[in-house]
């Protein structure tokens, strides 16, 4: 069994969210705890910077994974333009 929610993207759209015991407040401020890339895809497992607010009992650390899929093999987009991407699919919405 998963303890940590999961967040899959793909080319950009959300695809797959299943969710964990808590959901994060907009702007919660995540620490990459760990990177891992296979042929098309990255995945990013994070942590809360700060304790998250429960509805019920003490506020707790949370953690996601995040996977994010590329039509094109990451060897062809290269470091930069994958984090560039990956940014852009992050960033708020206004």
């Amino acid at each position: 069994m998963r303890d940590y929610a999961r967040v899959e993207v793909v080319s950009g759209k959300l695809m797959t969210h299943e969710a964990g015991e808590l959901t994060l407040p907009r702007g919660a401020e995540v620490v990459v705890l760990h990177i891992k890339t296979r042929g098309d895809s990255v995945r990013l497992f994070t942590h809360t910077a700060e304790p998250i607010a429960r509805v019920s009992g003490r506020p707790t650390f949370g953690c996601t994974e995040f996977v994010f899929r590329f039509e094109t093999p990451l060897t062809e987009i290269g470091v930069a333009r994958v984090q560039q991407t990956i940014d852009g699919w992050l960033a708020p919405v206004s």
